[in-house]
């Protein structure tokens, strides 16, 4: 899944923060290779029950 950033924050930044907090979300700006990049985060969920989606959501929530 894909949460684009529409408000200018980094989501290089965002990502770093996910991560040191045991969130695996990756930035999605570094992928673009042919045209300018856009601010998202890459989230994966479909090895996760829906309990621990919840909660990771939960704790990203926290750095949005």
């Amino acid at each position: 899944m894909v949460a684009r950033l529409t408000d200018g924050r980094s989501d290089v930044e965002i990502a770093a923060a996910a991560t040191k907090a045991g969130i695996g979300a990756r930035a999605l700006s570094p992928m673009f290779v042919d045209r300018p990049p856009e601010q998202g985060l890459v989230l994966g969920f479909s090895s996760f029950t829906p309990e621990e989606i919840r909660t990771a959501a939960i704790r990203l929530c926290g750095f949005l």
